[in-house]
């Protein structure tokens, strides 16, 4: 099952909460750096991890619980004392990974598992620099049907934030000399869902 749903626990429904079969449970926390944005209930990362530990508190104490922190970095744990301890664990990265990829590994983790119920737990502000909804989700809901797997999907965004990054910085001076004046060119690159015109963006060098 995929399905996107705005923040509220109300739109989840813990299958293995009812019952005595176990629960293979995989947590994806976008640690991007756009989660820092800070709202009237604080940081979107620290809401997304508050949401994930409500959810664990929900769970049963004998199933396993998967904390993905990267595509290449992941911590399997039962209990969920120790599930909220590596959730509260994470923290933001400039680095940024698709959240594609971690899916599809999640995915992968729990093909390996031989729980009745698996689910996959996302939150993200889904940004285009780490999100493609257009090219996977196709792919990647034929899987979760397929593998019988149950994926809730929270959009934490707030609307209509502003995006944007220095994706390049290039010098354009062959030859650099004393008191000469340097010239830059950089790419700005736009990642929210809206059009953004007259910005402007400055170079400071040494506070300068």
């Amino acid at each position: 099952v995929l399905a996107f749903a705005r923040p509220t626990m109300e739109t989840v429904t813990l299958i293995g909460s009812t019952t005595t079969a176990k629960t293979t449970a995989v947590f994806i926390i976008d640690n991007s750096f756009s989660m820092n944005l800070v709202s009237n209930e604080g940081s979107l990362f620290n809401k997304s991890k508050k949401m994930a530990k409500d959810i664990v508190s929900e769970m049963n104490e004998n199933d396993e619980f998967v904390i993905v922190y990267s595509t290449d970095s992941t911590s399997m744990v039962s209990g969920k004392a120790s599930a909220v301890k590596n959730i509260a664990n994470i923290n933001t990265t400039f680095k940024s990974e698709s959240i594609l990829d971690k899916i599809i590994k999640a995915i992968d983790i729990l093909n390996e598992s031989d729980n009745i119920n698996r689910e996959i737990y996302l939150f993200s502000d889904f940004q285009g620099s780490t999100f493609n909804s257009e090219k996977y989700t196709n792919i990647l809901n034929n899987n979760l049907i397929e593998d019988k797997i149950n994926f809730y999907a929270f959009d934490i965004s707030e609307e209509e934030v502003e995006n944007l990054s220095v994706s390049n910085l290039r010098l354009e001076n062959a030859i650099v000399e004393i008191n000469e004046n340097l010239t830059f060119s950089a790419l700005v690159s736009n990642f929210s869902l809206n059009q953004i015109n007259n910005i402007v963006a400055s170079l400071f060098i040494n506070e300068k």
